[in-house]
């Protein structure tokens, strides 16, 4: 009786079985929902990872600049932003980002093509930037050539490689806190006291418009560029991506 029973079942299992075609036609299947749902989940992932640390820099630098302007009694950031280029970055340095932030190293664009074999820095960087401030190595911070604009870049890999570093996605731009961002600051006796935070005159703007600025590139004088907008967005929305943001990782 036993040995019948298991020929039974066995027989059965085997008759109810998968073919080999059902085989491949489903796992055809898995391969076809695995390639459409991995690039956005990974997609997910940078997204989140960009969120959290742009806003950690972000706070960071707010804390950096409050105290550097406590310490050396400037009543608005950088009084002094009217120095020479070189002189008010290392100015800047010294004084606000030196003191109050943990950076590895300061390089030109040069050393950081030597020292670090950096791949395509000058898809991100000034050619001729004297001052490249490395947080760590995904983190990196310049002061723009006009000496008003801080840029942000955060890198998804170890490797110096900047190759697929892409404006509004993972470079973004912060007017520096100085004064109020704008023509009147040719007498700073008319700029009011913006809390020393690095926020451009784009806060003015709703979300929603910044978004509409951000894809079309839009630039209104010394409100700032395409990145600004971008980046201003990303800001206002509690540093999430906003609905319709039109640059994807």
């Amino acid at each position: 009786m036993f040995k019948y029973a298991q020929r039974f079942i066995g027989k059965n299992f085997m008759n109810n079985g998968f073919t080999l075609a059902e085989t491949l036609i489903t796992l055809g299947i898995i391969g076809i929902i695995a390639a459409v749902t991995i690039p956005v989940l990974n997609s997910k992932t940078k997204q989140k990872v960009i969120e959290v640390k742009f806003a950690k820099i972000y706070s960071d630098l707010n804390k950096a600049f409050n105290a550097g302007a406590i310490e050396n009694n400037e009543e608005y950031f950088m009084m002094s932003w009217q120095l020479p280029h070189d002189t008010y970055i290392e100015y800047v340095y010294k004084n606000y980002l030196k003191p109050h932030m943990n950076i590895i190293a300061d390089v030109s664009y040069g050393e950081l093509s030597k020292k670090y074999n950096a791949t395509n820095p000058d898809k991100v960087f000034w050619v001729f930037s004297k001052h490249i401030f490395i947080i760590d190595t995904r983190t990196f911070i310049e002061i723009g050539s006009d000496g008003k604009t801080f840029y942000i870049v955060l890198l998804d890999n170890d490797k110096f490689d900047f190759t697929n570093v892409k404006d509004g996605v993972n470079r973004f731009s912060l007017g520096t806190p100085f004064c109020c961002n704008n023509d009147k600051c040719a007498n700073i006796s008319n700029c009011p006291n913006h809390n020393l935070k690095p926020i451009a005159a784009w806060a003015d703007y709703s979300t929603e418009e910044l978004v509409r600025l951000c894809k079309g590139g839009k630039s209104i004088a010394w409100r700032g560029d395409k990145i600004g907008f971008c980046t201003q967005s990303l800001i206002q929305n509690n540093f999430k991506f906003p609905k319709n943001y039109p640059f994807k990782f």
